[in-house]
């Protein structure tokens, strides 16, 4: 963790700090927790094209670098070359704060689950903050980023004793944890770059109390949950085997992790593959998430075959080349392959 404890040195010395944070409730909590610890600092926040994970997804238009600039890949979990790139593209340090499964980088490099650690030990990119900085008075914002990331699977964790202890401190329950996570990731679900920002004004300026009380948040909550049951109830379906199921959904919404965790839920013992054209976007995913199977083998499987994947043990995310997503026929081929 030595590349950790760099990180936070070079942090100390810059007078400008952009954070390029992920679109979802981690992501947006982790960036919260950095402007509330860092607010001596000059702070921008970028939030890259939802959906993507490459440096072209960042716009750095306006962003004028210096030697006192450190540019933050904050919970983005942005694939090794991809990083490179943006370290040529920029003269500014680029630095890497994640959770996600990923090759270690070596400076300006915090990733434990890359440095070699057990996943289960770092769930959120908040928790990684919580590591490696002082997060007394912003514990809150911590739990709702692992809330955000493992949901209601917090009481198979040994850190579920904290996530209550702070509950309690700040008079909210695990359940109230859940719903301000799920508003928040209605602003990337809703592609609304503006409900981002928003929501991370108001954990950065206020709590995760006030999520709950928005009126703005909760409209936009209620829109979507409609439109979920609409592609819930639409969705095509196959069995692939006897551990493959497979659906097809199409909706104007990044709405994909949403409706492959409910169908995952629902098939607990199941391997559950959703393609989804996200029109509004312009791109199609394939979602793969498992309650009962390891997916890591399948996850390198994938990347070693060139694919654009990303994901951790029991999630993976294929970003298709096309609207046909050509790469369901590797997938498939590759679960069977491990799942044998």
């Amino acid at each position: 963790m030595s590349s950790c404890r760099e990180l936070i040195s070079k942090l100390s010395k810059c007078k400008h700090i952009v954070i390029v944070h992920h679109w979802d409730s981690d992501g947006i909590s982790s960036a919260a927790l950095l402007s509330r610890i860092f607010n001596d600092r000059e702070l921008s926040f970028l939030v890259p094209k939802i959906g993507l994970y490459s440096a072209n997804a960042i716009d750095l238009g306006n962003l004028a670098p210096s030697k006192n600039t450190i540019i933050i890949l904050l919970d983005y979990g942005l694939p090794p070359d991809e990083v490179i790139r943006l370290r040529r593209m920029v003269d500014s340090e680029v630095a890497v704060i994640d959770h996600h499964v990923n090759e270690a980088l070596g400076r300006l490099f915090c990733n434990p689950i890359a440095l070699g650690c057990p996943e289960d030990d770092y769930p959120s990119t908040t928790w990684v903050l919580k590591e490696i900085l002082d997060v007394s008075g912003h514990e809150d914002l911590v739990a709702l980023g692992v809330i955000g990331d493992v949901g209601r699977f917090i009481r198979s964790y040994e850190i579920s004793s904290w996530v209550n202890d702070v509950c309690s401190k700040y008079g909210l329950t695990i359940n109230d944890l859940i719903k301000a996570s799920g508003i928040i990731d209605t602003c990337y679900r809703l592609i609304d770059y503006k409900c981002i920002d928003y929501a991370r004004e108001v954990l950065t300026s206020k709590s995760v109390r006030e999520v709950l009380r928005s009126r703005r948040l909760l409209g936009k909550y209620l829109r979507l949950r409609e439109e979920i049951a609409k592609a819930l109830n639409n969705a095509e379906v196959t069995d692939v085997d006897r551990v493959i199921k497979l659906f097809r959904v199409n909706s104007d919404s990044y709405i994909t992790s949403c409706i492959g965790r409910e169908l995952a839920r629902k098939f607990k013992d199941k391997v559950i593959v959703l393609c989804h054209e996200v029109r509004k976007l312009g791109m199609s995913y394939i979602y793969v998430r498992s309650h009962k199977y390891i997916l890591r083998h399948v996850l390198q499987g994938l990347k070693s075959k060139g694919l654009k994947v990303g994901g951790k043990d029991r999630v993976l995310v294929i970003t298709c080349r096309n609207n046909r997503c050509d790469e369901l026929d590797t997938l498939l081929r590759t679960l069977k392959l491990y799942l044998e």
